[in-house]
């Protein structure tokens, strides 16, 4: 929306919003629970601006799609624009969390702590394991 040439490569931004929202989804649920984590959030936001920024305006979160589309002069003709965008974060949120969810699963059906920190008693937020609680329900 704030890069004119992004109109014309809505699959790039497409794929760029996405990688990019997945990959920080991905940072913030690994490094939870660790002095350092802050840290590694912050490098993978500051290496996903410094990749997709000058082809999408590296937002990644809806929030801050919406809230640029909001400011912009020529808010009529970007209304496909931000739908792409969006649409995008969302996908890649999912796919953020499926990459969560498949670096800590360990195919017995039980999930280990990583050497990322992730304490137990966080991880019935990823897989809920109460008995009235079913993954459609999770979602």
């Amino acid at each position: 929306m704030e890069i004119v040439a992004a109109s014309n490569r809505k699959m790039a931004v497409f794929l760029y919003e996405a990688l990019g929202t997945g990959m920080l989804i991905f940072a913030i649920n690994m490094q939870y629970g660790t002095g350092f984590g802050q840290f590694g959030i912050t490098m993978m936001l500051f290496a996903w601006l410094l990749i997709g920024g000058p082809i999408t305006g590296a937002h990644y979160n809806p929030a801050v799609t919406i809230g640029v589309f909001i400011s912009n002069k020529n808010w009529s003709s970007e209304v496909f624009m931000c739908l792409v965008m969006i649409t995008a974060q969302i996908f890649g949120a999912f796919v953020g969390i499926l990459c969560v969810w498949l670096a800590l699963y360990n195919g017995t059906g039980y999930v280990e702590v990583t050497d990322g920190g992730v304490p137990t008693s966080e991880m019935l937020v990823l897989l809920p394991n109460l008995p009235n609680v079913t993954a459609w329900n999770a979602f």
